[in-house]
């Protein structure tokens, strides 16, 4: 019998897909466990739109009452992905944000703005946030080069 959990997460899977993002490609679960997604991202700002970048995300077994996690198995060079685990941090996903009405679609577009828009209020990696700021085209240039070496082709 499926849980209230499973039967959300299969309809946010299926909400998901049927949304047709171009920028969100290869989403499953895994096969033994749904409680976990992968997929492919392909974001649409620059210097991001040069790269595509494998993820994760992790549903807790109290789905949709806690937040996922959003994990990027790609490094990325950026202000709200942490350096050492690759988690992304988004305000959607936490505690403190979270409400269980809110949907993975919402946390996809969440990701999607945040590579075009970063969130310089809350940035997890200080010296990017600093640098994005003061001097965009150097942060570009990093970028790019992190991302030539990183990132998967499109």
């Amino acid at each position: 019998m499926a849980t209230p959990a499973l039967r959300r997460i299969s309809a946010d899977i299926k909400a998901v897909i049927d949304q047709s993002n171009p920028a969100i490609t290869n989403l499953e679960s895994l096969e033994d466990n749904i409680y976990v997604w992968t997929g492919v991202l392909l974001p649409a700002s620059a210097p991001y739109d040069k790269g595509a970048f494998k993820f994760t995300i992790t549903f807790p077994a109290e789905y949709p009452f806690k937040p996922p996690e959003v994990k990027f198995n790609t490094p990325i060079y950026h202000v709200n992905v942490d350096e050492k685990e690759n988690l992304m941090c988004l305000p959607i996903t936490t505690a403190a944000e979270w409400k269980p009405t809110m949907r993975m679609t919402n946390v996809f577009d969440a990701i999607l703005k945040n590579f075009e828009q970063p969130n310089l209020s809350h940035p997890v990696r200080a010296d990017l946030g600093e640098l994005y700021t003061k001097d965009r085209a150097t942060y570009n240039k990093r970028a790019e080069e992190h991302i030539k070496k990183n990132a998967l082709k499109r």
